[in-house]
């Protein structure tokens, strides 16, 4: 807590941690918490694959060149403002009629690869990362917006995809996508220019895909995203992109008490089939039995092919909580939550024991006055299971900070003396800040 000329620390942390009974053996989480004060909104799925998904609003771990077109020719390297561009907010493209979102759906940032502008120019983007079992399924969103001036083939605007290994060789069977201006393209819708009535604009909204890449496991694997304007240099292209590495896997939940289990497969695939005769990303089995083993059939919009299994297992995840400032003004709560087997956490409901509540996973919560409050929080995973946990904890008053000094003339050293009183505990830390740029002294 700051105040006035000083800062004064009172306070140890306190962890809270329930023991789980999981197949007639207990288990106690022993939980290491790195505390870091930045803002991380939740998503149904967290990339493995740091700032693929531009989720640090940044380009951190991607590379950026541009170039000219048509073929597609990006040498000089630099990230440009304006040919690749950090998107956020709930805005929408103009040139489909403000139809197409910039940001992926659940996200809070994406990236814009080129522009409107023309000129045959060219811009890529490129991102290298290891492949592990948390990283072996790549799946990016993109969306695509070309100008269609009906030239041939070679000289339209394009977007391409590759993927590379740790060669730098193609993956020609599933790594290759490729996309050029033209009536009747597959996902694409044809209008109006809404700026050019004499005009065509292709657009595709926001589509998923997914490459497995468990061939590739402990090799360094690269992705390369493209645009081009036409080559002839009055027309554009450009897309939009976000990405991220999960693990490729499964994922079941059988919420304990419940006669239904639902299963998951991996996103960004272009059709599924199960051993049960479903063709959805998610199935819900009733009156499931534990140890029953399900597959399913990816195949992916270049036609390749991968078969998954999944056990069926019960959920088992536990509620738990710390409480990292115990000052009545500033009670700071920290979630431990975890996931023995099941999806991730996604809701979190904390009852302060105060009348208030809040849906944050790691909230901060002011309360009136000093005292003992029963603090409960309710978590849910992503297939619906909940736990919870109570616990009583006890607020303190603040402390009240004071100093006197002696008044002396410049260039002469002054005396500060502490006089600051704890209502409850002692003092153990002290800050002072002198106003004139000079260090801090914690004396």
């Amino acid at each position: 807590m700051f105040f006035r000329g000083k800062n004064i620390v009172l306070h140890l942390p306190n962890l809270f941690i329930k023991p789980v009974k999981f197949q007639g053996l207990f288990f106690v989480s022993l939980v290491l918490l790195l505390i870091t004060f930045a803002s991380d909104t939740a998503i149904a799925q967290t990339s493995s694959c740091l700032n693929a998904d531009f989720e640090l609003n940044s380009f951190s771990g991607w590379s950026g060149t541009t170039g000219s077109c048509c073929p597609i020719n990006s040498i000089l390297p630099g990230i440009v403002p304006g040919r690749h561009t950090i998107m956020t907010g709930p805005g929408t493209d103009p040139n489909t009629n403000n139809v197409l979102t910039v940001v992926a759906p659940g996200g809070n940032y994406s990236v814009r690869l080129g522009n409107q502008d023309v000129g045959a120019e060219a811009e890529q983007l490129k991102y290298s990362f290891l492949v592990t079992p948390q990283t072996q399924l790549f799946i990016y969103r993109y969306a695509v917006v070309l100008q269609d001036p009906g030239h041939a083939p070679g000289d339209q605007p394009r977007f391409e995809i590759k993927v590379y290994d740790q060669n730098g060789v193609i993956d020609s069977t599933c790594g290759v996508y490729t996309v050029e201006a033209g009536a009747g393209i597959a996902g694409f819708h044809t209008i109006t220019d809404p700026f050019d009535s004499t005009g065509i604009v292709q657009w595709k909204d926001w589509t998923s895909v997914g490459i497995d890449l468990s061939s590739k496991m402990g090799s360094t694997i690269t992705i390369e995203f493209s645009t081009g304007d036409c080559a002839l240099g009055a027309h554009y292209g450009y897309a939009y992109i976000d990405c991220m590495c999960i693990p490729f896997n499964v994922t079941n939940d059988f919420c304990p008490g419940h006669f239904t289990a639902t299963l998951n497969a991996p996103s960004g695939f272009a059709s599924y089939l199960w051993n049960t005769g479903a063709t959805t990303q998610s199935i819900t089995v009733t009156n499931p039995i534990l140890g029953d083993t399900f597959s399913v059939t990816l195949t992916s919009v270049t036609g390749c092919q991968v078969v998954l299994h999944s056990i069926l297992r019960q959920t088992v995840l536990g509620a738990a909580f710390s409480q990292l400032d115990s000052c009545y003004n500033a009670a700071f709560f920290m979630d431990s939550s975890y996931v023995i087997t099941g999806t991730p956490v996604s809701n979190w409901l904390w009852n302060f024991g105060d009348g208030t509540t809040s849906n944050a996973q790691n909230p901060t919560h002011a309360y009136l006055g000093p005292g003992q409050y029963t603090v409960s929080l309710v978590i849910t995973n992503q297939g619906g299971c909940v736990d919870s946990i109570s616990h009583v904890i006890n607020t303190r008053v603040i402390p009240n900070p004071g100093f006197s000094f002696t008044p002396t003339c410049p260039n002469i050293p002054m005396s500060f003396t502490d006089s600051s009183s704890a209502p409850i505990g002692n003092i153990v830390g002290w800050n002072w800040h002198f106003g004139d740029g000079t260090s801090d002294d914690s004396l």
